[in-house]
């Protein structure tokens, strides 16, 4: 089994170093690790660093709701 992390940003709006990146791969596979993914279970994670704008555009779109969030999550298909 495998575990897939996928961390992207808009380093226009986010600068965000080499450094920082390895520490959210770590992170994310460190608490997937402890959830039993990759061990039986694969498990794809992607994450993006964006702005308000950005952000915004994605949660009208995705979620109908107009206005800037933290968090956008959506649910997937068993790999």
């Amino acid at each position: 089994m495998s575990i897939t992390i996928d961390v992207e940003f808009d380093e226009a709006v986010v600068p965000i170093s080499d450094a920082l990146v390895a520490m959210i791969h770590k992170s994310v596979e460190a608490i997937l690790l402890i959830e039993g993914f990759g061990e039986e279970k694969s498990c794809a994670v992607a994450i993006l660093i964006t702005g308000d704008e950005r952000i915004r555009e994605l949660n009208r779109e995705f979620a109908g709701e107009n206005h800037v969030t933290d968090v956008l999550s959506f649910q997937a298909d068993p790999i």
